[in-house]
């Protein structure tokens, strides 16, 4: 996974994910070079407790206090060894999170067609690294572009690495700025339903061919050589 990581152009990535005024915020990082951050698993940190506590935070303020994640049960869910939760800190403070799990592709259906809530999911849905799976992305939120490319990119290396086991991908989501990013991304529009007053969650999904088949992806990976990095 480093070797493919160290073959996907940042700048390339930064261009996919576009800008979410969200999702990825505007921090001055004029004097911070992408070697000065660090992305790494959360299970490995100390600071796992911080780290999901202010994602619990972030949820409840993206998504109005509708989906009811405890954090108990990220942290259940971050130990879990199939699942994917990056955390990047700069000078050991936090600057952003990208978190997924590996699901079932029977719980993955469910998930996508809206039948059973995230909240819902136990580490009994989960996939291990032996059996096929789908890759499902629950959190993102990243101080900066820099930060927000280099998370995905860890993602994309990991997508990669593991293409053998892993079938699909998908996230569902109401916000109109993760929309943003969506449209960026090989990822398509599947179901829809009505959570609250004026909220509607969305679901999206695209095998992993696919979702890694798309013109910018494949200019990211194959044109490093020419694409200028900071």
């Amino acid at each position: 996974m480093n070797e493919t990581e160290e073959h996907i152009c940042k700048i390339g990535m930064t261009n996919l994910l576009g800008n979410s005024t969200k999702l990825i915020l505007n921090f001055p990082s004029s004097t911070i070079g992408t070697d000065d951050l660090n992305v790494y698993q959360l299970r490995h940190s100390k600071d796992m407790d911080k780290v999901i506590d202010i994602n619990i935070e972030l949820d409840k303020n993206f998504n109005h206090d509708t989906t009811e994640f405890q954090s108990e049960q990220f942290k259940e869910w971050a130990l879990h060894p199939s699942s994917s939760f990056y955390a990047c800190d700069y000078k050991e403070q936090f600057f952003g999170l990208l978190f997924t799990l590996r699901l079932k592709p029977e719980v993955f259906e469910r998930i996508m067609e809206l039948e059973i809530d995230e909240k819902d999911l136990t580490v009994d849905d989960f996939a291990t690294f032996d059996e096929i799976g789908c890759n499902h992305m629950i959190s993102f939120f990243a101080m900066s572009e820099k930060v927000a490319s280099l998370l995905f990119i860890r993602y994309y290396a990991h997508l990669i690495a593991n293409q053998k086991v892993i079938r699909e991908v998908g996230l569902a989501t109401m916000m109109e700025d993760a929309k943003k990013l969506i449209r960026n991304m090989n990822l398509h529009h599947h179901s829809s339903k009505n959570v609250g007053e004026g909220l509607e969650l969305q679901t999206y999904r695209e095998t992993l061919p696919n979702f890694l088949a798309s013109e910018k992806v494949l200019k990211m990976i194959l044109s490093k050589q020419s694409c200028p990095e900071e």
